[in-house]
């Protein structure tokens, strides 16, 4: 898979998606420890708020601040961050997400993506969130 580069210049809040035109049930990867995993190259680590979220529709869905992971992770060498699915659980329980994969920022960031899916039993993601 290709990688995806993605560059906020903070002149304006940022935000990428990647989404469907139909609503995907995840809620069997909820069941089965899943998580939101993505290989992160980082060119230029964020000077602001970084959140990675999905949605359900208008005024549905839930977020996660990634903004330490992203700091923490070493320049020009790909790291995987993964995300408990549970961390969306407000997104309607993931019976309905049309956009699996939300990233905000209202400051500079450069990084690129690579890897990006959803996968199940996931023994212990990177970002874990009180079931």
């Amino acid at each position: 898979e290709a990688a995806r580069p993605l560059h906020f210049d903070g002149s304006a809040p940022g935000q990428v998606r990647i989404g469907a035109p139909f609503p995907q049930d995840l809620r069997s990867y909820l069941e089965r420890n899943g998580a939101l995993s993505m290989d992160v190259l980082i060119q230029q680590k964020p000077v602001a708020a970084v959140t990675l979220s999905m949605d359900c529709g208008p005024d549905c869905g839930a977020g996660v601040d990634i903004t330490e992971q992203l700091q923490s992770m070493p320049s020009d060498k790909w790291q995987t961050l993964s995300v408990d699915l549970a961390c969306f659980r407000d997104a309607q329980k993931l019976a309905g997400v049309f956009n699996p994969l939300i990233l905000t920022s209202e400051g500079q960031t450069g990084l690129s993506l690579s890897k990006i899916y959803i996968k199940p039993d996931i023994g212990q993601p990177l970002i874990r969130c009180n079931d």
